[in-house]
């Protein structure tokens, strides 16, 4: 199985969509429950987990094969950015815990 986070924008749904199509379990990752009627519809096993939330994020990741992070963009970050910097320690809180075996992490940083 492979979690899918980004799942409602361009390249987390193409991803989805390509795995569908090759008959390969997805999990969505979802903010928000009713943003992923449309995947479960599909096929897709739901998770809701906010990308601020390690213990939510685990339970996402947990037993994924996969996990494909779309981190979501911070259009005007703080210098340093610490924004960015506090998501990249949840998710790979989350993901240490939940250990894939394999992890794709795309940033528009």
């Amino acid at each position: 199985m492979f979690a899918i986070t980004g799942i409602t924008g361009n390249v987390g749904g193409e991803l989805a969509r390509t795995l569908l199509a090759a008959r390969r379990p997805v999990r969505a990752v979802v903010r928000d429950a009713r943003k992923g009627v449309e995947w479960a519809e599909y096929g897709c096993e739901l998770a809701v987990a906010d990308i601020q939330d390690v213990a939510a994020l685990t339970a996402a990741f947990e037993g994924a094969e996969g996990v494909f992070v779309m981190v979501p963009s911070s259009f005007d970050p703080m210098p340093g950015f610490p924004e960015a910097r506090k998501t990249a320690a949840n998710l790979r809180a989350a993901l240490e815990k939940a250990r894939p075996a394999r992890v794709v992490y795309l940033s528009t940083i």
